[in-house]
């Protein structure tokens, strides 16, 4: 048996894939506004707007699908507490006759049981912060005599 030969298909020809259009448009950004809080968790914004290629806005649609973030977190570290610690005595102002020692205030901050640093003493007013003060070498001075 013989088969039926068949002629050639012919295609008609078929335009090439079209790509997504390019957006025209292109974000801008503005700076980021000052964090709301100075530590524990703040937030922060700013404007995003759709300009064109001459720099006038325009119409979101025109710009990238996915515009920038307007708000972020910030300053996201736990805010340290803040202890005194006082410094050791200082040495007797004298050598008998009622002398004075001082002990001074110093600031640090901490995070749990850690002190981590040196910090103003104005972040420990709620504690009393002026210098101690204590006597000593309180027994008499000896007489001194001339030509003895």
């Amino acid at each position: 048996t013989t088969s039926p030969t068949s002629a050639p298909t012919t295609l008609a020809p078929t335009a090439p894939p079209t790509a997504a259009p390019t957006p025209a448009g292109r974000w801008n950004a503005s700076d980021w506004s000052d964090c709301s809080a100075p530590c524990g968790g703040g937030r922060r914004t700013r404007t995003v707007s759709c300009l064109d290629d001459a720099g006038a806005e325009a119409a979101p649609t025109t710009c990238p699908a996915r515009a920038p973030a307007t708000e972020a977190p910030c300053n996201t570290l736990v805010c340290p507490n803040y202890t005194t610690l006082w410094s050791p005595w200082e040495e007797c102002s004298l050598t008998c006759g009622n002398g004075t020692q001082t002990a001074s205030a110093v600031c640090y901050s901490t995070y749990g049981a850690a002190v981590f640093a040196p910090a103003p003493i104005d972040n420990c007013a709620a504690e009393d912060t002026s210098p101690r003060q204590r006597r000593c070498n309180t027994d008499p001075c000896g007489e001194f005599r001339w030509g003895a």
